[in-house]
């Protein structure tokens, strides 16, 4: 993990500001996307057309990247332009938002509903996304 960080330049944040597919995302993102290349990913869902793939973060990942102390998991995907975009998901901060629901695929856990009327969310059982 640790030659993935020497590879990009980073600012104060560790966001990388080398030109790429990883410029704007944090020092973590080109990490996640070798495991996504490696098939490594813990479960993966479309956006459209897009895949994106889910990972549990680890304790020894957090070791390394201790900016990733509060989530769950990884949300990476890559765009039309080649460029990777990371996001981070907390379950527990979901769950008490009340985001988390049954996705109709595997319904394996109960269904909530937004204050909109709208389901979305992330299923607690297969790890699939509804925006």
């Amino acid at each position: 993990m640790e030659k993935e960080k020497n590879v990009y330049e980073t600012d104060d944040n560790g966001i990388i500001v080398s030109p790429g597919k990883f410029e704007g995302e944090p020092i973590y993102s080109p990490y996640f996307w070798d495991r996504v290349m490696n098939g490594e990913s813990d479960h993966t869902f479309y956006d459209g057309d897009h895949p994106v793939d889910v990972f549990r973060i680890t304790y020894e990942e957090k070791k390394e990247f201790p900016e990733l102390y509060d989530f769950t998991h990884v949300l990476i995907n890559e765009d039309e332009n080649g460029f990777v975009y990371c996001d981070l998901f907390n379950w527990q901060k979901e769950i008490d938002n009340m985001r988390v629901f049954a996705c109709g695929i595997c319904w394996g856990c109960e269904s909530e509903i937004t204050e909109a009327g709208q389901r979305s969310g992330l299923c607690l059982s297969c790890l699939h996304y509804i925006k």
